[in-house]
Parts: structure tokens; sequence; C-alpha cells
């Protein structure tokens, strides 16, 4: 009879758990120091908040379709900003190890 398979109650994975929020941590922090201020609300608010760019115009200031143009130009200015993920954070670059 095989071994069973031992693992949290919880069902989480504290390191997958630690992983994310990393992740979040470094996209919040490219957030708040590449976008305008305009660009954080439109984005913020409608990808993350699911709020209509109809209820976001009135906190900007500026038309749907200007709404639209930052929280697209948001999303991309964050995508090319953000690092890629090491596939293996366990391990370290030569440099970095003790």
């Amino acid at each position: 009879m095989p071994d069973p398979v031992v693992g949290p109650e919880s069902g989480l994975d504290p390191e997958h758990e630690a992983l994310l929020a990393d992740a979040v941590g470094l996209a919040l922090l490219v957030v708040l120091e590449t976008l305008s201020p305009a660009e954080r609300l439109a984005f913020v608010l409608h990808d993350m908040f699911a709020v209509p760019f109809e209820e976001i115009v009135s906190m900007i200031e500026r038309s749907p379709e200007a709404a639209r143009q930052l929280a697209s130009r948001a999303r991309r200015r964050v995508r090319g900003r953000a690092p890629a993920p090491d596939p293996d954070p366990g391990r370290a670059p030569a440099s970095r190890r003790c």
C-alpha cells in the first residue's frame, strides 16, 4: 500500500502563497512608481475592482475613451516594467550565495 500524501490541512501551499505575495508586492510597487495618478486610478479601479469606465471618468475628469486609453497605457507600462519571475527561487546566482 502506498504512503499517503501529507499536505497542509488548509490545502494551501505556504511556499506558493509567499511567492504570490512577493509578486503582488512587486506589481504594486511598479504601479505606484511608474504610473501617473490618472493612469493609476483608471488601471486599478477598472482592472482590479471592475469599476466601469463610466464611473471612473468623474474621478479623473476625462472622457470614457480617455479613461480606457489611460488604463490601456497603464497595462502596457506595467507589463513592460515587471521582471520575469525566477523559475527556481531557491537557486540564487553564485554571486549571491553565502
